[in-house]
């Protein structure tokens, strides 16, 4: 993707499935791409840290709060609403969230091969 492109965001706390973490779902192509960011973050309140890839998950989600279905705990949603994606590839994401608690331009990175992400904050202009 070359252009600049518009489109929603979730962030879920999600608890009572393993380990409580938060994830973060970008909507693409009808599916929600998600990221599983462990808790606590580096940064106290920022999406800022590490990121595990996990499987697309159902647009329902982007409105969603409540028990999950299957005994996988519930969520409780952080922050959400519209975005910019500004590129969006198979190891490289950047993108930007105008407003609310997650306002700010970031950038995921792959780790190698595997379903490991890093997640940083954007800066300054030699940042991107």
């Amino acid at each position: 993707m070359h252009a600049e492109e518009s489109t929603r965001y979730v962030v879920l706390h999600h608890e009572g499935h393993g380990d409580p973490h938060w994830d973060l779902m970008i909507e693409r192509e009808g599916v929600l791409a998600t990221w599983r960011l462990p808790l606590p973050r580096p940064i106290a309140d920022s999406l800022a840290g590490p990121a595990e890839r996990i499987g697309d998950h159902r647009p329902t989600y982007l409105d969603y709060e409540g028990p999950i279905g299957g005994r996988r705990g519930r969520v409780r949603r952080l922050g959400g609403g519209e975005m910019r994606i500004l590129s969006f590839g198979a190891a490289r994401c950047r993108f930007r969230i105008p407003t609310g608690c997650f306002a700010g331009e970031y950038v995921l990175e792959r780790n190698a091969d595997g379903p490991i992400w890093m997640l940083s904050v954007c800066r300054a202009e030699n940042d991107r």
